[in-house]
């Protein structure tokens, strides 16, 4: 299933100041944009969409990306920058070579980068005006809107926008990794920010998947934690429908827990992706996880956040919770979609 426009989660951003309080139905979070690795238009409806609250920013642009190679997205940054938006930008070490940070710095805009070897700066976040918050899964990167599968949320939320404006503001002034200061007040109706290595994300994932009374599914890029899959075994036998797709890349590891979970009888299979867009194929690059979709309790996580240990204590990462049941139908949707996708690489 692929939204060649956004789903627009009970309204449109423009002009909503009071979206997420507005009205009993919590339906009003936002956007929600999908890749479809095989389409030549994959990824572009967000990258178009991203552009736009860029160009619409009046007064600031808070960004911290691990990837950035979109020369739309770099342009339109160093525009804002021009035309005297305060556009500060963390970018990670690692790809400080990236078209488009080299781009940035050319055109005079500040980056600072994470340095070292001990963790990486991992988040893909742009906050807007300090009321918009562009998250999700997606690397700001031609592989990640065209090849992988990747999500992204458009967000109306100035708590969620000052919480991630904290922990961008602490990134910028230096401070990685174990050094930020956990997050206060980073919640919103419906919508609830962690950040690691502060919060305790992988405590979060594993509360939910403890309390799932009817469904766990899960698309998951990098899937090395024994303690999350022993939580979805605890589902399983407890009898929640359990249903996962990893990365076919990330499955060849040893350290990989989809083997295992397959052994405890969960259904969990390799992604598809390959098979549609040839040899060299893209990414199942989600880190999503669905709780009791369909029901009214049903929640979805997603962010930067891959299910490892790299990514709970060493990485600067987000991971979003979101209680929204139409939002969950949306990914269900997709996540469906991904296990047809699986199933028809697996036919002989």
């Amino acid at each position: 299933m692929r939204f060649a426009t956004p789903l627009l989660l009970g309204a449109t951003l423009s002009g909503c100041p009071d979206l997420l309080g507005a009205g009993d139905e919590p339906t009003k979070i936002g956007e929600l944009f999908l890749t479809d690795p095989g389409d030549e238009t994959s990824g572009q409806d967000i990258i178009d969409r991203l552009v736009q609250g860029i160009d619409n920013a009046r007064s600031s642009i808070a960004v911290a990306l691990y990837d950035l190679d979109l020369p739309e997205v770099s342009g339109a940054l160093a525009d804002a920058f021009d035309r005297g938006v305060d556009v500060r930008i963390v970018g990670e070490g690692d790809n400080e070579d990236a078209e488009g940070f080299v781009d940035l710095e050319s055109a005079g805009v500040p980056v600072v980068y994470r340095e070292g070897s001990s963790g990486i700066m991992h988040h893909k976040v742009i906050v807007l005006d300090e009321s918009l918050v562009w998250t999700g899964s997606m690397n700001l990167t031609d592989s990640g809107a065209r090849l992988n599968d990747n999500d992204a949320l458009l967000l109306h939320s100035p708590e969620l926008a000052q919480a991630y404006g904290t922990e961008l503001d602490q990134m910028y002034a230096g401070e990685f990794g174990v050094w930020k200061e956990p997050l206060a007040d980073a919640e919103s109706r419906h919508v609830a920010l962690m950040t690691a290595p502060a919060d305790d994300t992988m405590g979060a994932l594993i509360a939910a998947i403890d309390g799932a009374e009817v469904s766990v599914q899960f698309l998951v890029f990098s899937f090395t934690r024994a303690d999350i899959a022993e939580a979805l075994v605890r589902a399983h036998d407890r009898g929640v429908d359990v249903v996962g797709v990893v990365d076919a890349s990330q499955a060849a590891s040893r350290w990989s827990q989809d083997d295992w979970l397959v052994e405890q009888g969960v259904e969990v299979h390799i992604d598809g992706n390959h098979e549609n867009i040839g040899f060299l194929g893209g990414k199942l690059h989600h880190k999503l996880l669905l709780v009791d979709a369909g029901t009214p309790e049903a929640v979805a996580f997603t962010g930067s956040s891959n299910w490892s240990s790299s990514a709970a204590e060493r990485n600067d990462e987000n991971l979003l919770r979101v209680a929204d049941p139409a939002l969950v139908d949306a990914y269900e949707s997709h996540f469906w979609s991904r296990v047809d996708q699986a199933l028809a690489a697996e036919e002989p």
